[in-house]
């Protein structure tokens, strides 16, 4: 280590320097056990290097691609990348994980999509009004959706209808987006904000793979079907970093 090097890459993922890889799959918000069988799923190797675990983090290196998972929400995003982008090191970054749809979505359940546009409602930053953000890695071959991005897991549905006790402008954002044809998340808007904002170098590739495990009028059924359809959207991303 040279004078002065930091031990790990900071306080929140607490991540040794050692894990860091160009290539870096993140993963948010979903079950560990999940993430875990997904990876699985696509035969890549276990590194020699430990795992590793720090607060709600987690990390292995597989094929020499840096898999790293933890909480949800537009927080996480803004400790991992800042982490992650401010050494300069990383080089593709690919944020998988599931979604909820919209009223309006006409996609299918558990297909990966490439999230293209996604728009920001509720996160942990001030999005610019009719704001945008889209992807810079090219993915061939794979659709397209939008992506409505908000902090409010209840919030953001038909809850508003009932008993949440949503402020007005919550439920305005609603009733303007309840029908779109898109996905419905927690990062993906703070992942690629976040992305343009931390990447020194401005030539990172980024991309979010999600994929639709429930509608938004029934999030219940979440539990039941986010570990194929995460397994789905890990083998779709990993041939973009195991190469």
């Amino acid at each position: 280590m040279r004078p002065g090097e930091r031990v790990n890459l900071g306080p929140s993922t607490g991540l040794p320097h050692a894990m860091l890889r160009p290539h870096v799959l993140l993963c948010l918000g979903e079950e560990q056990q999940e993430v875990k069988a997904a990876i699985d799923a696509t035969g890549a190797t276990p590194d020699r290097l430990p795992a590793h675990r720090h607060r709600t983090f987690h990390a292995v290196v597989r094929d020499d691609v840096l898999c790293l998972d933890g909480g949800l929400g537009s927080p996480m995003v803004e400790k991992a990348l800042w982490e992650l982008l401010r050494t300069g090191d990383v080089e593709r970054l690919v944020l998988v994980g599931t979604a909820g749809s919209l009223d309006g979505f006409t996609g299918d359940a558990g297909v990966p999509y490439l999230c293209d546009p996604a728009c920001s409602l509720y996160q942990n930053f001030d999005a610019p009004p009719e704001a945008a953000w889209s992807p810079t890695m090219d993915v061939p071959g794979m659709d397209r959706v939008a992506v409505v991005s908000s902090d409010r897991f209840y919030g953001f549905s038909h809850a508003v209808e009932g008993a949440y006790p949503a402020e007005p402008g919550l439920s305005e954002s609603w009733a303007r987006h309840r029908h779109d044809d898109a996905l419905v998340d927690m990062e993906v808007a703070a992942f690629y904000h976040y992305a343009e904002r931390f990447d020194r170098s401005g030539g990172v590739e980024y991309a979010a793979i999600k994929a639709a495990a429930n509608k938004v009028s029934d999030l219940a059924s979440l539990p039941a079907h986010s570990g194929r359809t995460l397994d789905a959207v890990v083998a779709a991303a990993w041939p973009l970093l195991a190469d």
